[in-house]
């Protein structure tokens, strides 16, 4: 792995290396803001959407399975089928709201939950 800012290849071992394996964040992130989220975008790129929000919209199930997604991956991918610019924002910020995870990025009809597990 480099490290962003020296360009420099760092041990995957080191405390400050942020890597993602078998879906699981793993690591511990000492940055903050605008970093970190730099951080969660580039780990989260490579990922395919596991949830898909169709035509029925934000229903109890799909509130539920995105909870587990969470639980188990910490950082997921979310995929809107439906809807204008605006209802897809809406509907982000409310599933957000229901599984208490941050959003990370957005952008066009995918957008990228992160929360940390539950010790």
């Amino acid at each position: 792995m480099h490290d962003i800012r020296t360009g420099r290849i760092i041990a995957a071992s080191s405390p400050a290396c942020i890597r993602l394996e078998s879906g699981t964040f793993k690591g511990e992130m000492h940055v903050a803001g605008c970093r970190r989220k730099k951080k969660l975008k580039q780990a989260a790129h490579h990922l395919k959407p596991v949830i898909r929000v169709g035509q029925k919209g934000m229903t109890d199930s799909l509130v539920a399975e995105t909870d587990a997604c969470l639980e188990r991956h910490e950082l997921i991918k979310v995929h809107v089928a439906a809807g204008e610019r605006d209802e897809r924002s809406a509907m982000a910020e409310a599933l957000v709201a229901r599984v208490g995870a941050e959003l990370v990025h957005s952008i066009g009809k995918v957008f990228i939950l992160f929360r940390r597990k539950k010790d």
